[in-house]
Parts: structure tokens; sequence; C-alpha cells
């Protein structure tokens, strides 16, 4: 992984990473296939007579949609009947998205991706789509009822949605963030593509004068910018948000696979702090910041390079993502629970802050 993050152009490890994580929704897909079949007969045989009517550039937006994995990988959050209805509802609306004539529904549906909605009326609404980027979600239910906090599973504080110069707004500051990215390292590019599978944009009441990007384990590929409209924003904000997140991305993806902490330490307790922001953190997030900022080191450092984007913001951000691996308390965490973390992981994080000490001694 930390030879991955260096974006040298070797992506055989994120591709095997990709298809090895799709491979398991497929699996956990088809078990609750047969689990739907075993509680309501009519509801599986719909589903998979829907998957099976599907292009397979739809089922892919489907089956890897953080919606989805989520009803797949933490079933016990859901009711069968619940899982049910979403698979029925977002199956059909994925199905009129891609042209089909399908019957009215009775109340809006949304494919999982929260990009495209069908109407009672036979209506459709359609997100905006930008070339080079992951699919848009303004407007669905998944983006609006969504709690920005992480405190609770829909908001806890009633939002307004942007308004269309809002937008309008957000919308070419991503533009011109992608093109940064792309101009910088189409592998990069290529990479926030593949492993961000929405992008959700919203206005956060709660924190209404600052940008955040934000991402959940429990959503795999979904990034949420907050306040992408404030004026404050600009290209180098977004960027950052976009490559950050797509690497929580990789990172959870890889860690459904082969867990990384001892699994009473999966928990929500804070034991120890972010040397990066000074948060307080559980384990599980300050380990998977190592490989976030260690990747960031490296965007930073090519886009001072290259010159894309203003370079006093450029050196802001490189400084910032180098600042926790020099901090004095960066290595305390390793220690403290060094044997409650899996034996890989640890070698890699000391690598990457190996890695990171010789490159500033080499230029001091």
């Amino acid at each position: 992984m930390p030879n991955v993050l260096c974006w040298d152009g070797d992506d055989v490890v994120l591709r095997e990473v990709h298809a090895s994580y799709i491979q398991l929704l497929a699996d956990r897909l088809g078990q609750e296939l047969g689990n739907l079949h075993a509680n309501n007969g009519e509801s599986g045989s719909r589903a998979i007579a829907l998957l099976r009517s599907l292009p397979e550039s739809a089922f892919e937006r489907f089956i890897s949609a953080p919606e989805t994995s989520c009803r797949l990988l933490w079933r016990a959050s859901h009711t069968h009947e619940e899982v049910a209805d979403f698979f029925l509802s977002s199956l059909t609306a994925e199905l009129a998205r891609a042209g089909d004539n399908v019957n009215s529904p009775a109340r809006d549906i949304w494919t999982a991706l929260g990009d495209f909605c069908l109407r009672p009326d036979g209506s459709t609404f359609s997100a905006p789509v930008l070339l080079g980027l992951p699919p848009l979600d303004f407007d669905s239910p998944y983006a609006t009822d969504l709690d920005l906090s992480g405190r609770a599973a829909t908001t806890l504080v009633p939002r307004d949605r942007l308004d269309s110069e809002e937008k309008k707004l957000a919308l070419e500051r991503l533009r011109s963030a992608a093109d940064g990215i792309r101009r910088i390292s189409p592998q990069v590019h290529q990479f926030v593509r593949s492993f961000t599978k929405v992008l959700i944009l919203q206005r956060d009441p709660e924190a209404p004068s600052m940008f955040a990007s934000g991402s959940s384990g429990q959503f795999v590929g979904r990034s949420v910018l907050s306040n992408p409209q404030l004026p404050s924003v600009d290209d180098v904000d977004v960027a950052e948000g976009l490559v950050h997140e797509a690497i929580h991305s990789l990172l959870y993806m890889q860690e459904q696979q082969k867990r990384w902490v001892d699994p009473a330490f999966y928990g929500a307790e804070k034991r120890t702090h972010s040397p990066w922001t000074g948060n307080h953190l559980p384990l599980r997030p300050y380990l998977q910041a190592c490989f976030v900022w260690y990747g960031l080191v490296h965007f930073w450092a090519m886009a001072l390079a290259e010159g894309i984007f203003p370079p006093g913001r450029v050196r802001e951000r490189l400084v910032q993502s180098m600042s926790g691996f020099l901090d004095d308390s960066f290595e305390e965490p390793l220690v403290t629970y060094g044997d409650k973390i899996a034996d890989e992981l640890l070698a890699a994080i000391n690598r990457i802050w190996t890695n990171i000490r010789d490159s500033v001694e080499a230029v001091t």
C-alpha cells in the first residue's frame, strides 16, 4: 500500500483490491437474493428478473453503490422488507435510467447512486454529470437525509438544499479541481473516478462557514463535500477532498477483506488523537489517516512540481500533509496498541513513517 500511494504508475494492487471487493459484493448479493427468495418468494423473483434485465454497466453501478454495499455488508442494519424494497425500487429506477420502459411507480424511486429519479407521473430527474468525475448527488434522500456529523443514521438538523447558483458554483469548482488532478497525475485522476462511487454535495448548517469532506466505512465509496458553495472554498480544497476520501474508500475496501485491528478495537472509543488535526480519534481512523496523509504528501509534491494549482496553497497543503508524520506524538499509538494491530499493517505504517523522515532528512 505505501508504494501504491506514491502514485508511481503501478496500479496492479489498486485493481486487485477493487476487483476483490466487487467479488465480495457479488457473493453477498447472491446470498441476499437467496434470503429474499426464502422470506418473500415474489420479491426475490422480481429482483432477480430486474437484475437480469440490467445492462452490465448498470449492474456495476448498482452493486458498487454505497447504499447497496451498506445493505449487503452491514446486513443487521436493515430488515428483509427494507432490503427488498430497496432492491426493487433502485433496480427499477436503474432500468428506467438505461432507457427501458417501466411502469410508473407509486412514489418517487431513485437509483442506488441517487443520480436519477423516476416519478409517479412518469417524469424523470437526472443529476448533473461532469466528465471525469463520479456520479453526483445533490438531491436524493440519500444525500438530503444524510447526517453530516456521523452521529446518527439520518440528519438531526434540517438543512436547505443548495440553490441553482450555489450548485453552479460547486460544479465549476469540481470541474476545475478534477481537471487539475488529471493534469497533475492521470493515475490519481483515474483512482478518484474508480474508488469514489458517488459524490454527495450538501450545505452543513452545523458548520455553516467551514468546508469539509467525509466518508464512512459503512458506505464504501461515498464521498461527501460539505459547503462547497462557500466563497472561501477553492480548487485546492476540493481537489484534496476528492483525493482524501478516495483513499479512504480504497482502505475501506481492503479492510473488508482483512481485519486491521483486534475486533475489540473497532469500537468508537477515542484512544488517541490525530497528529495532523489534533482531533481525538478511535484507533482505526488514526491508522487510516496514516495512509491518507501519506498519499496526499505525494500528490501535493507532484502538484508543486507541475505548477498546476497556486504554489502557495500547494505548499500549505504539503506542509499540513507532512506535519503529522513529523509530530513527536506520531509513534505513540503504534507503541501503545501495537499488539492489537495486524502485523502487516503495522509494518506498512512504519515504512511510511521511515520514508517521510528519510525524505525530510535528505533535504535538510
